[in-house]
């Protein structure tokens, strides 16, 4: 049984989403990344237009396929849209109360780089909004049903019936013609795809150490043994319904199953096997490949004899057609037949009641509304939020939400550890190489294009185009619509002016004005907001007073002062470490590029020196110039400055790092990834430096602010305690 392929998880593909976007966002120019927004805007726009169609098309049909399975699928949906809405929610709550409040969030973007804008705007509007494409496409697919119903029904009438097979006749001698014309371009066409695929088959056959012919009788074999399982499968079921022949419903299914009948007999479009292939064996995959090629240049000619053909074909096709267009009369008999058409359509409008056709969609339309809101407001609605909060609280009692939650992580775990396995085993001075290249030859090309094309010429196109359009007759035309329009809507505001009764509406305002506010006891309402308003100041005072500022002030005091010497601590110690360490990686590396006689060895260990600043990222961002460098120079050193390089980080990680550093952190290594990825994106090249210290110093508040939490509740606060439970933590 064959195993399903699965590809990337959607998380996995998100995260290397964005850290292709931080790569491309830090190296590309400006005139490339406008052109990857552009794309983006227009994709974006394209996406949002296919959507209605995508609803009319595909899901609409597959919920009426449903039936009465779709107001089970339906409710499942909404049930999970609102849980994982309130717990969304949650979590928003929760983050914006603990977490957000200690994050050092700058409320300035200086330092980021700006997006550029679009090169142009292309809107494309959506065809309908996705509600209503979903509410069209059930009441189309209703009115099918329905039209096959009553198709159905109509084909019982013989005079119908008739008429009806008399319309397909007239229809199918239409349209023999055409078929005339169009079979043998297909022919053709056929052909030549024939043709193309034997070249590939000959090809394939010769990749896998075999000849065309050969395989052309294997594969006639095995159609054959298929053709004959299919054959023994079918005279079976026969046999089954001939078994069955007392039972009259099962005689007429073999019937249907056994075709037309009456001894006609069905044309075989069963697969040939005629095509004459060459038998030539092949020594080597080039020989294969170089008569591969062969191949398609002797088919070259004869491509371009079928493209003259169908040039010399559409020609005269155009100038029937033009002809056709331009006969003598052709033109005044068109406008008859339009003006002609527009009488008609006049009479037909003129013949209508369409006061009475109203008054009948309007009654039609009341009942209706009646319906709706005798609906609406006989349902008890309060019942069903309680019956839906019993279901919730029933689902909620049973689910084990621990398991959920790792469940929910699953996807990042998978992303995350796919992500750094990915990163860990690419060549970057390989893909520096390759991205170096692409950029070139992008930009070389575009030269190349650029410089080739005659600006002077359309310069001299578009000066002929502006010098033939008729300015005064297209400014006199525009400027006297505007008169006409400023003309009309002067008459519409005068008259909407004049005909308005100023006084009777103001007497109507003012009156009912008045006799509103003499209904309402105004001393009342002054008492109670003077209740209010004294009873707040009280409230207030009391609580003002009451408060210990002293000992909130000390509090505070000691807060921050330990805050900032752990921070200080952090910092400091990461930061003197690194530079230490990165020294010493720098002198080594002098030390050893000087000894292995590398070009350009103090630029070298500058470089790589600088970079290892950058925890995790560092050392690959040092190698990928100065190797570049080295290639340019030498291509075999840089091989074994590569092999330098991965020898010295791995030194520098698993020896000096650890011993000159230590834990000055605190953090995991799936937070150092994190945190350099977060704020390198965010502060680039200084949020790659200070990101890690800066996230030690947020998770070092967030421990501590879990472990107060645990500790006023009585719980243990180490994490092993946590590992491995299976059922939800009790609070």
């Amino acid at each position: 049984m064959a195993t399903e392929k699965r590809g990337m998880s959607l998380p996995l593909k998100l995260l290397i989403g964005i850290a292709v976007g931080i790569v491309f966002g830090l190296f590309l120019p400006e005139n490339a990344m406008t052109v990857v927004v552009t794309l983006k805007y227009v994709l974006n726009q394209v996406i949002m237009f296919c959507v209605p169609l995508i609803v009319i098309g595909f899901i609409a049909p597959s919920i009426t396929k449903m039936g009465s399975n779709a107001t089970k699928m339906l409710m499942v949906a909404i049930s999970v849209a609102y849980i994982s809405t309130v717990l969304a929610t949650l979590m928003s709550m929760v983050a914006g109360y603990l977490l957000v409040p200690h994050l050092p969030i700058a409320s300035s973007m200086e330092g980021l780089k700006e997006l550029p804008g679009v090169a142009f705007q292309l809107d494309i509007p959506q065809i309908m909004p996705v509600m209503s494409a979903l509410v069209f496409s059930v009441i189309y697919k209703g009115l099918s049903l329905l039209r096959e119903q009553v198709g159905s029904y109509l084909m019982v009438n013989e005079q119908f019936s008739t008429a009806l097979r008399r319309l397909q006749g007239v229809l199918l001698t239409a349209f023999q013609p055409i078929y005339d014309m169009v079979v043998p371009a297909l022919t053709t066409l056929v052909n030549a795809l024939t043709h193309a695929i034997a070249v590939l088959a000959q090809f394939f056959a010769g990749l896998f150490g075999t000849t065309a012919k050969k395989a052309q009788t294997n594969a006639k074999a095995l159609y054959g043994e298929a053709t004959a399982l299919k054959a023994t499968g079918k005279a079976a079921e026969e046999a089954a319904g001939s078994l069955a022949g007392f039972d009259e419903i099962n005689q007429i299914q073999t019937e249907d199953k056994s075709g037309s009948g009456g001894g006609s007999s069905t044309p075989d479009t069963g697969a040939i096997f005629d095509y004459s292939y060459e038998e030539t064996p092949f020594a080597s995959w080039g020989e294969i490949f170089n008569a591969f090629l062969d191949d398609l240049l002797e088919g070259i000619p004869k491509l371009e004899a079928a493209f003259r053909r169908f040039a010399d074909g559409l020609n005269g096709w155009a100038q029937k057609v033009y002809d056709m267009f331009t006969f003598p009369g052709v033109l005044d008999k068109v406008k008859k037949l339009g003006e002609d058409l527009a009488n008609a359509l006049n009479g037909l409008v003129d013949a209508i009641e369409w006061e009475l056709l109203g008054q009948a969609l309007g009654a039609g339309l009341n009942l209706a509304l009646n319906f709706l809101t005798s609906l609406l407001y006989g349902f008890d609605w309060i019942n069903l939020g309680r019956s839906l909060a019993a279901f919730v609280n029933g689902l909620v009692s049973e689910i084990d939400w621990y398991e959920f939650g790792r469940l929910l992580w699953a996807g990042f775990k998978i992303g995350l550890e796919t992500l750094a396995g990915f990163i860990l085993g690419l060549d970057m001075p390989l893909l520096a190489e390759a991205a170096s290249s692409i950029v070139n030859g992008f930009f070389d090309e575009m030269y190349n294009t650029i410089s080739t094309i005659p600006w002077m010429g359309i310069g001299t196109q578009i000066a002929a185009f502006l010098n033939g359009i008729d300015w005064y007759g297209t400014i006199t035309s525009v400027l006297t619509a505007i008169q006409a329009a400023v003309i009309t809507l002067s008459s519409l505001v005068l008259r909407f002016i004049e005909g308005l009764e100023w006084e009777a509406i103001a007497k109507q305002i003012y009156t009912a004005i008045n006799d509103s506010m003499d209904r309402v006891d105004w001393t009342g309402v002054g008492w109670v907001i003077g209740e209010a308003f004294t009873h707040t100041f009280d409230f207030v005072r009391d609580v003002v007073s009451g408060i210990n500022w002293y000992e909130i002030g000390q509090n505070i005091a000691d807060l921050i002062i330990g805050e900032a010497r752990n921070a200080y601590r952090i910092m400091s110690g990461f930061i003197n470490g690194k530079l230490l360490d990165s020294l010493i990686i720098g002198i080594l590396c002098l030390i050893c590029c000087n000894l292995l006689k590398f070009p350009y060895p103090a630029l070298i260990a500058v470089i790589v020196g600088v970079t290892n600043i950058i925890p995790f990222f560092g050392p690959f961002i040092g190698a990928i110039p100065c190797g570049l460098l080295i290639f340019l120079v030498n291509p075999i050193q840089a091989i074994y400055f590569a092999v330098f390089i991965l020898a010295l980080q791995q030194f520098d990680g698993n020896i000096l790092g650890p011993k000159i550093l230590g834990d000055s952190t605190g953090l995991a290594s799936f937070w150092v990834l994190f945190s350099i990825l977060l704020f390198g994106g965010l502060f680039g090249f200084a949020g790659m430096v200070l990101g890690v210290p800066v996230f030690a110093m947020i998770y070092s508040v967030i421990s501590r602010m879990v472990s107060y939490g645990l500790r006023s509740r009585n719980l243990p606060q180490g994490t092993e305690d946590y590992m491995g439970k299976t059922g939800p933590m009790a609070w």
